[in-house]
């Protein structure tokens, strides 16, 4: 894709108010530059300068716009950030007040509704919890009326839109440093640790201080953990009413948008009962809870993708004002000089509009810390279900004034604070493009490539399509908004929303590919019309496909993709007959590695089932193989003419049709390897192996038990499934239970691993 546009074209246009330029194509160019921008360790001057800009765009957008999808996703925008500060400390974040209107109004997506409805039954589990009654129960607040002063009288606010306001109290208004972890071990084991640009609570906040000596390892200490509300922040001057009100706006110049036309005049009850108040500066944050999503979304006729474009919805459109009782304002922060314990309790009491400040204490030294704050994040997380608005976090703050005043306040963050964002399993983006991969057997497989999305710290911009009938099902578009979820650990799964912006979409959907992308042989349908193959047997990326799931199959893990590409040997006999000139390429180390493995591979006893299995014969795994080598030997296999073969192979019991066909079309293109391994002097012949039991795993993995019991003669295959014909079914402990246990004949035996091993002939 070729751009004509640059980055600052795109901030100079949004600065003047217009969204022409935040087209599919620009999106497209923000994430490439920031892709670029976060693979690099160092940066010169002129990346740095492409960071800021990206970022200014992106926080103009977030915080003018009600738009569903940003160009630059949420997660992705963090790991920016994080690196932009390493090269500018006074990195605001932030953005000017800019009026985007279209149509008498604020720019919207227009995106179907989506509530949240409670899917687990609470009471089952509130045992597990410890920090419940803080997250769903509302406390008990007993405080002295300690803020007594002169009452001061207010007639009332202008309502006038002011856009260029300056915040009354800077101190309220700011942002917090954002941790992707709470513990260093769950970055290690996402991979992610090393990332500079990913933030860990254990490492990057707890670590750091003890280091810096501002924490004591041995010492105990308090922190606040309270939720990390998702709506907009609001810097407010307050008595028994808000006097004023700002957005946070663009912290590095003060400038903000004034919300005292929407908020002003709105009146704290519990502060009317004093007899004396005072003035002073409040941070609210200002939300729409979900049932007043359900009202506004009626009274608007718009239905919201979520509650926070609601609530920027609602502040930047024309009659704001009108829509003022859907907004919820939790108190957060206040300009008085009081302890953060008082301070919270105090809001809480006087300044609760329907919600408030939820929060838990948290006590111990740094590594009891630690398990409860995990504790904290994981239990906040889980109860989303159940809590009628939008979070996505929580914050930490030190409470203690030593650690507080030691740590202070830099460029608009509190450095005694910090968010712990949760690690979200389902985000949108935008489709991009296709490209398409050829299997080992043919079949083309479409990646769905989209803008970057983030998951535990790592970067994902493309997802398999899975086949052509899934191709047809999507039906997608150039710019179509896309669900990106992330479930047990592999690669996100991609899902078209059946929403109006995808409805709307001009763009064609994408027509599939005619011609291989790697040999240009002409495609063609299955039979079942449901995939596409290149049926070229010397399509150069079908062979790589082929050699690299060989080399996996043979234990020759070590070597990539990338290696047989650079090999360009594509058969068993080409590997065995190289020297260590040939792959000198390699490096001193890996070629002897390399040449090493095959020698191992020459003079091993090794099953002939098994070296015949990994050569590629379209889907006949090594358990039909070995059916068909215990009847008929790898010379009949060579030699035999077709349709005798073709007899001998129907008699084998377990070996259908497709299975014969196949072998009868394909071993003319094995042949050079199959007489490779007819000559070599280490196979085991399957016709010599008496077949024993059948052995499965579950929760157990024991390469070398797998092995001994296979060279004894049993089928003990450590990925293989259970069925109501398995022997043995081997298990961690006696209470275990999983989806193979579950699938067991009348006539399987289960055993424990320890007891199995311990008295093997009893069970063989």
């Amino acid at each position: 894709m070729k751009f004509t546009t640059t980055l600052s074209d795109i901030l100079d246009s949004l600065k003047k108010g217009r969204l022409d330029l935040i087209t599919i194509e620009n999106s497209t160019l923000i994430n490439k530059c920031t892709i670029d921008l976060l693979s690099k360790e160092t940066h010169d001057v002129g990346e740095i300068t492409k960071m800021g800009l990206i970022i200014n765009i992106s926080n103009i957008l977030y915080n003018n716009t009600d738009k569903s999808i940003l160009p630059l996703e949420d997660g992705v925008y963090d790991l920016l950030s994080v690196l932009y500060k390493k090269y500018n400390q006074y990195y605001q974040v932030g953005a000017t007040p800019i009026n985007f209107e279209q149509n008498g109004g604020i720019t919207t997506d227009m995106v179907e509704k989506r509530m949240r409805k409670p899917i687990r039954d609470l009471s089952k589990e509130k045992e597990e919890f410890l920090y419940m009654s803080d997250l769903m129960k509302t406390p008990d607040l007993n405080i002295d009326n300690y803020f007594r002063r002169p009452l001061i009288n207010y007639n009332g606010v202008e309502l006038k839109k002011n856009i260029n306001t300056q915040h009354k109290y800077p101190k309220l208004v700011g942002t917090l440093n954002k941790c992707k972890f709470v513990l260093n071990c769950q970055a290690k084991e996402r991979g992610v640790f090393e990332n500079s640009n990913v933030e860990i609570f254990e490492r990057d906040f707890i670590q750091k201080h003890i280091e810096a000596g501002i924490l004591n390892p041995d010492r105990k200490f308090y922190l606040v953990a309270e939720l990390k509300y998702d709506g907009i922040s609001v810097e407010a001057e307050v008595s028994d009413r808000i006097l004023s009100a700002r957005s946070r706006g663009d912290t590095n110049n003060n400038i903000a948008i004034d919300l005292t036309p929407v908020l002003g005049g709105h009146r704290f009850k519990r502060m009317e009962s004093l007899e004396e108040t005072n003035i002073f500066g409040m941070k609210f944050e200002a939300i729409v809870t979900y049932p007043n999503l359900r009202k506004l979304s009626e009274i608007r006729g718009k239905n919201y993708v979520n509650a926070r474009n609601a609530i920027i919805g609602i502040t930047g459109s024309l009659d704001a004002h009108t829509y003022k009782d859907y907004i919820t304002l939790i108190p957060l922060a206040t300009s008085l000089e009081v302890d953060r314990l008082t301070e919270i309790e105090f809001m809480n009491k006087y300044y609760n509009s329907g919600e408030y400040l939820r929060y838990a204490v948290l006590y111990g030294d740094y590594k009891e810390i630690l398990y409860q704050v995990k504790k904290f994040v994981e239990e906040a997380e889980y109860l989303r279900t159940f809590i009628p608005f939008m979070y996505d976090g929580i914050v930490l703050s030190y409470i203690e004034p030593d650690l507080i005043d030691a740590l202070g306040r830099k460029n608009s963050v509190n450095l005694y604070s910090v968010a712990i964002k949760f690690n979200a399993l389902k985000k949108q983006t935008r489709f991009v493009g296709y490209t398409y991969s050829v299997g080992q057997n043919g079949v083309i497989t479409p990646m769905i490539h989209y803008n970057p999305v983030e998951f535990y710290g790592t970067i994902h911009t493309k997802s398999t399509g899975h086949s052509f009938k899934r191709f047809v099902d999507l039906g997608l578009k150039i710019g179509d908004i896309i669900d990106i979820e992330y479930t047990h650990d592999v690669m996100p799964y991609v899902s078209k929303p059946d929403i109006e912006e995808n409805k709307n979409n001009p763009y064609a959907p994408v027509e599939f590919i005619e011609f291989c992308p790697s040999c240009g042989n002409q495609l063609r349908s299955s039979d079942s019309g449901k995939t596409i193959i290149c049926d070229n047997k010397h399509c150069p990326e079908r062979n790589i496909a082929r050699m690299t799931n060989m080399l996996q199959k043979l234990d020759l893990k070590d070597f990539s993709e990338e290696t047989l590409r650079s090999l360009s040997k594509f058969s068993l006999t080409e590997l065995f007959n190289l020297t260590r000139e040939d792959i000198l390429f390699l490096g001193e180390i890996n070629s002897i590695k390399f040449i090493q493995r095959i020698d191992k591979l020459k003079e091993d006893p090794i099953y002939d089932y098994k070296i015949i299995g990994s050569l590629g014969f379209t889907s006949i795994a090594n358990e039909k193989w070995k059916l068909v080598l215990s009847k008929i030997s790898i010379y009949e296999l060579l030699y035999m003419p077709g349709e005798k073969l073709k007899v001998l192979l129907s008699n084998v019991k377990g070996i259908g049709p497709i299975t014969i066909e196949t072998i009868l079309d394909e071993r003319e293109f094995f042949l050079y390897d199959l007489i490779t391994i007819s000559k070599m002097k280490n196979i085991i012949k399957s016709s010599d192996i008496k077949f024993g039991k059948t052995i499965r795993f579950s929760g157990i993995r024991d390469k070398e038990l797998s092995d001994k019991l296979n060279n004894m003669g049993h089928d003990a295959n450590p990925d293989g499934n259970v069925t109501k014909t398995t022997d043995i079914l081997i298990i961690p402990n006696e209470s275990y239970t999983s989806s193979k246990t579950s699938k067991i004949g009348e006539q399987t035996i289960i055993a424990t691993y320890e007891d199995f091993v311990t008295n093997m002939d009893k069970y063989l």
